[in-house]
């Protein structure tokens, strides 16, 4: 009982092995018109007569498989396929072989491939020519091979075959040149082939000796002979009284019959050997010589055609993967094993060439070994939303997502979400086809939320290295608050003094910047920004008071919300009472000595998150004769637009007394604190004042030009500031 337990368990161990390699282990194959057809032909198609891949009436093609893909990543192992034989032949695909010379020896013995060990001597040293297969050997004219015939009765067979390839390299100078002879002295070769080339007709020759017909020639003309490979070959049988026939690159040109049957064999000579390049030790051949064979039996035609084939067709294997972008080629036979990069992709080329059109290579199949490999790698997640350092308000929705890809598929994804009194896990789903997973999430408290985002595979892998984090915060609609200005409203300064300008600005969350917008006399303007040197919240600066008359001073206070306190402000005149007083004297800016003031007076204001319009227009031109006054508008925050631009043409009674509207005020720009500070004209202005006095002043402010203003850029509205600016104004 025990035993059939363990039997069982055994088995479903086995079951269970084969399953897993069954899984894990595949393969691709291409073996019929369909298969192969979904690939790509070049010059190539399928014949179903012989059910394979060939050259379509030309001298090369390739065929291209379609991409294998495994849908995860694999390992390509091996590749095999199966096609026509080319290259060398071997004493394994054909019987009856008694001598095979490859002729690829770089030096010393020529060795026999037939099996039956009869090496060859070389006499010569033309080693490693450039062959039909691989490398041959060459001959000068002196030259040979000799195969010793003794001991080496296979030599001498009743019936045989004879093959060959060889280049003339003498032409119109080799006559009665050997290829090969199994030598018998006067009594010529008991099987041998030789050519002609230098009489006026050349010619391919055999020479055969019976039993019965004694010593025989035979020639066959040659018209063309040159000099390039060709291959011969020569079968004798006892068939029809003893038959013979000559072939030329596979095609029988000549047949012989009764020349008597048994070939038959001088042996009680030294030179009764079987040489290749001669005859004996004479009609030496200028050639080189490839693939040299005999047979003791007759070989059919097909048989011929397949040895000569061989070497004038060839099929060449290349394989790639989708990161490789050059075909990497295979050398030798199939099947081969594969070094390439793990991939989910893989294709096959096979290039086809061949010498004579009427032969073709063929590829019946091929086969791809691959093993899928263990998931290790973990999903990616990436493009997180919320971005790091975001800003929510409390009790807005937002959206919680992130793309999540992976080799092979996704099982979960989820967030966990923490903050200073809880940790939340909320589950991410799959937006359709895409790669995004998303949530929606409500901010529940002002706080700093971490968020990790988790995604596992189905393979048990899991990320959980990405995070981001955002805050929440109440929504602020407080400005900061300004109080304690100074110097206090109604001051008397000397004039050309240096006048402090103070105020305590504090916010709910925090101040931004913090200007104070000052009107001279003259009604210029310019926006003086103030620091909290100490951090006490006190902001200031300071300016020379160098015109006489009242200033008039805004503080204008912004948060870091966008919210902004125009509303406080103060002004003081410096009395007529000469230059020196209050530490007076200084022309331009004055700065405290202090090692740390480095204030900056900017003229700048934060950049308008929505661009608003704020128009200021010149004086209305006196009445024409035609009825009509003009005027120029200009859009401090130039904006670009004219929705709220005021009217420029109007109708009007003329008269001669008409006059000029009187100008609103005049504004200018704060420049760089390492300049000094200047107001559009103060200086000569002040300059009249002082020389012309009230009159003069009167007649300037009535004939004054209009002055043009630039925008100022800062991270608030700039049109809402210049808007309430201009409200204080009037109110001043």
């Amino acid at each position: 009982m025990r035993t059939s337990i363990k039997v069982k368990i055994l088995i479903c161990l086995l079951v269970l092995i084969l399953l897993i390699i069954s899984t894990y282990a595949a393969t691709f194959r291409i073996n019929t018109n369909t298969k192969f057809n979904k690939g790509t032909y070049n010059n190539t198609y399928y014949n179903t007569a012989n059910q394979a891949v060939q050259i379509n009436n030309n001298s090369n093609g390739n065929y291209i498989s379609k991409i294998f893909t495994t849908n995860y990543l694999a390992e390509w192992q091996q590749i095999s396929w199966t096609t026509n034989k080319t290259g060398e032949i071997t004493n394994q695909e054909t019987n009856g072989l008694i001598l095979l010379m490859h002729l690829n020896e770089q030096d010393g013995i020529i060795q026999d491939y037939s099996g039956q060990e009869n090496n060859g001597t070389y006499n010569g040293n033309l080693y490693s020519q450039t062959g039909k297969i691989n490398t041959a050997i060459g001959f000068d004219g002196t030259d040979y091979i000799k195969i010793e015939r003794t001991d080496n009765p296979e030599l001498d067979p009743k019936e045989a075959s004879v093959a060959a390839w060889a280049k003339n390299t003498a032409h119109n100078d080799n006559y009665m040149k050997y290829i090969l002879c199994r030598a018998g002295g006067s009594q010529g070769c008991s099987y041998g082939m030789y050519f002609n080339d230098g009489l006026s007709n050349d010619n391919l020759g055999i020479e055969i000796r019976t039993q019965d017909g004694g010593k025989i020639q035979e020639e066959w003309t040659w018209t063309g002979m040159n000099e390039e490979w060709f291959h011969t070959a020569l079968t004798f049988s006892n068939n029809n009284n003893g038959t013979a026939i000559l072939y030329l690159n596979a095609n029988p040109v000549a047949t012989w019959t009764n020349l008597g049957t048994n070939l038959t064999h001088r042996t009680q000579y030294s030179n009764d050997d079987l040489y290749i390049g001669a005859k004996d030790t004479g009609n030496n051949v200028k050639a080189i010589i490839d693939e040299a064979a005999v047979w003791n039996r007759t070989l059919t035609e097909t048989e011929i055609k397949e040895f000569y084939k061989r070497a004038i067709v060839s099929l060449n294997i290349s394989i790639k993967n989708n990161e490789q972008t050059e075909w990497q080629e295979l050398s030798g036979e199939s099947p081969q094993t594969l070094s390439i990069n793990n991939s989910q992709y893989f294709q096959v080329k096979a290039e086809f060439s061949t010498e004579n059109s009427n032969y073709s290579p063929y590829l019946y199949d091929a086969t791809i070994h691959y093993s899928i490999l263990p998931d290790t790698t973990k999903p990616s997640v990436f493009e997180l939303i919320p971005a790091k350092e975001s800003l929510f308000e409390t009790g807005e929705q937002i959206e919680i997502s992130a793309n999540i890809t992976d080799d092979r598929e996704i099982d979960t994804a989820y967030v966990i979400i923490t903050n200073s009194d809880n940790t939340q896990q909320i589950q991410l789903t799959k937006q359709g086809t895409t790669d995004k997973y998303n949530a929606s999430y409500i901010i529940t408290a002002t706080d700093r939320y971490n968020i990790t985002f988790i995604a596992n595979d189905t393979s048990g892998n899991t990320n959980s290295t990405e995070t981001t984090w955002f805050s929440s915060i109440v929504l602020d609609t407080i400005p900061p608050s300004v109080n304690n200005i100074t110097p206090l409203a109604g001051t008397n300064f000397s004039k050309d003094s240096r006048v402090d300008i103070t105020a305590d600005v504090t916010d709910n969350i925090m101040v931004d910047t913090v200007f104070a917008s000052i009107t001279h006399p003259d009604l210029s303007v310019i926006l003086l920004q103030l620091f909290d040197d100490d951090n006490d919240n006190i902001y200031n600066n300071s300016i020379i008071a160098n015109q006489q008359g009242w200033y008039h001073v805004t503080i204008i206070a912004n948060d870091t919300s966008g919210n902004i306190n125009n509303t406080e402000g103060t002004n003081f005149d410096p009395a007529s009472l000469g230059g020196g007083g209050g530490g007076g004297g200084v022309a331009s800016q004055s700065y405290k000595n202090i090692a740390d003031w480095r204030k900056k007076l900017d003229t700048s204001i934060i950049t308008p998150q929505e661009c608003m319009e704020s128009w200021l227009c010149n004086d209305w031109s006196e009445c024409t004769k035609e009825g009509k006054q003009t005027r120029e508008c200009d859009d401090w925050n130039k904006c670009g637009t004219d929705k709220t631009k005021p009217i420029t043409e109007k109708e009007c009674e003329y008269s001669k007394e008409t006059k000029e509207d009187e100008p609103r005020f005049a504004t200018s720009l704060l420049l760089p604190r390492e300049q000094t500070i200047k107001t559009v004209g103060g200086t000569g202005i002040a300059a009249i004042i002082i020389l012309l006095g009230t009159s003069i002043y009167l007649l300037y402010r009535k004939t004054n030009k209009k002055r043009k203003t630039r925008a100022i850029k800062r991270k608030i509205n700039r049109g809402t500031i210049i808007k309430k600016l201009r409200e204080a104004y009037k109110r001043v």
